[in-house]
């Protein structure tokens, strides 16, 4: 197990395809899981790039929400630690 300082880039790389999608991907996939650590802010910041996706045209509102429902349901069996500092 491997820990990571994630920031909201890495987490919308998660679930969009871009450069290094595939490797943060593979991240979330290990054995044993990997440890992964990210500023509580994290998710404001990832609905703020999504966001920003959509008004630029590149990712549609129906797309905007199949990425945050799947967020959503998949956030709570990551191995998160949230903290106010880092």
């Amino acid at each position: 197990m491997s820990s990571y300082l994630t920031d909201s880039s890495a987490v919308v790389k998660r679930y969009l395809h871009e450069s290094g999608s595939g490797w943060v991907r593979g991240l979330f996939v290990s054995t044993p899981p990997n440890e992964f650590y990210a500023v509580a802010t994290v998710g404001v910041e990832v609905v703020a790039a999504v966001t920003r996706r959509v008004r630029g045209g590149t990712i549609s509102k129906a797309g905007a929400a199949r990425l945050y429902g799947c967020a959503a349901s998949s956030w709570q069996t990551w191995n998160w630690t949230l903290t106010s500092s880092v």
